[in-house]
């Protein structure tokens, strides 16, 4: 098995090149392959887990029915809910949403919403 190797110069880049049979070629795409779906499984279960760690505590505020602690929750949360994209090196682009937590207490608190002590 023998391999061509030819280094090129431009000024201060560098360029090796290794010519070799294209089966070997294929494992290292295919390895590439599967990293690249691993990185992406991974990416989706954190943005997930990420997800689940909203505003969990419990909000009281005296006089609110159900219905309407869940409809000022939901309000809040939309307001402080942003979305930011992130431009990936193949020009495809990921978007995440996230929550802004200290504004997501200022609305319910505006709202007239507490906390107890424990959840804080």
């Amino acid at each position: 098995m023998s391999h061509e190797v030819r280094l090129q110069r431009d000024g201060r880049v560098a360029i090796v090149t290794i010519d070799r049979p294209s089966h070997q070629n294929r494992l290292t795409r295919e390895v590439l392959l599967g990293l690249e779906q691993i990185f992406w499984m991974a990416a989706a279960i954190l943005l997930a887990l990420a997800g689940c760690a909203g505003p969990s505590a419990r909000w009281s505020k005296p006089g609110a029915t159900g219905g309407e602690i869940t409809r000022d929750h939901t309000e809040c949360l939309n307001e402080a809910t942003y979305t930011r994209a992130v431009i990936l090196h193949r020009g495809g682009t990921l978007r995440t949403t996230e929550v802004d937590y200290d504004g997501y207490e200022r609305c319910m608190r505006a709202r007239g919403y507490q906390q107890p002590r424990s959840s804080r």
